[in-house]
């Protein structure tokens, strides 16, 4: 998803551009550009979603345009916030909304640049002997909220490679899941075949793979045996 800024506005997301882009993309604009992107968004129906960073002057154009898409309003006036969201929702926008002029990168990159996130559960679980998807190990496990937070941020920086996956050793070869694909990759993926997933494709193409550390451990679990390594990791828990 390519971010058109049409304002002068300097973030290093990836995939950001200052040209009008070709397919469906998002805007950022400052609030003194609105009229303008409005504009843009009448003449391009692939524009997914409009961010507004900073106080729109005067009074408020028809937001009619937004109807079915994102919008985001940032800023630091309370009032001003409150009535650009407001119009936004009443014109039938999936409206978001921060206090504040300068919001933080990695929130404006957050909402311009959307994860939707997949658990695999594919498979037989024959080496387990039982459904291992309903076995407790003691809840979220072995992968934390920040390293998917890292993966998130890596991916979302200007200059980032099309996949992201964790490594627990530092090393760039040793990579394991969870892993981030971006959407560019999907064709490749979709077409292939056997149980070993992106990996097959990932380890022939190595060099659109960048690495980040992970505290956590890589341990699989596709066994009694594993599991039971899993569960002393959680003492005093009632695992089964």
């Amino acid at each position: 998803m390519a971010v058109f800024l049409m304002s002068d506005l300097d973030l290093a997301l990836r995939d950001r551009t200052y040209r009008e882009p070709d397919g469906p993309h998002v805007v950022l604009v400052r609030g003194r550009d609105l009229d303008g992107a409005l504009e843009h968004l009448d003449a391009r129906p692939d524009c997914r979603a409009l961010g507004v960073i900073g106080p729109v002057p005067g009074d408020l154009p028809d937001l009619a345009l937004l109807a079915g898409r994102r919008l985001l309003v940032c800023c630091e006036d309370g009032p001003r916030m409150r009535e650009l969201a407001e119009a936004g929702m009443n014109a039938g926008a999936e409206v978001e909304w921060l206090r504040s002029d300068k919001p933080e990168f990695d929130r404006l990159a957050a909402w311009a640049l959307p994860v939707a996130g997949i658990v695999l559960a594919a498979g037989s679980a024959s080496r387990m002997g039982s459904n291992k998807l309903l076995l407790d190990a003691g809840g979220q496990p072995l992968v934390g909220a920040r390293t998917v937070e890292i993966l998130l941020r890596t991916w979302r920086r200007e200059g980032s490679r099309p996949a992201v996956a964790t490594s627990y050793d530092g090393s760039r070869r040793d990579w394991r899941p969870p892993v981030l694909l971006d959407r560019a990759l999907w064709p490749e993926l979709m077409v292939l075949e056997g149980d070993a997933g992106a990996r097959q494709f990932l380890e022939k193409r190595p060099e659109l793979v960048d690495t980040v550390h992970s505290a956590g451990r890589p341990d699989d679990v596709d066994t009694p045996e594993d599991y039971a390594k899993i569960v002393h990791l959680f003492p005093g828990r009632n695992a089964g």
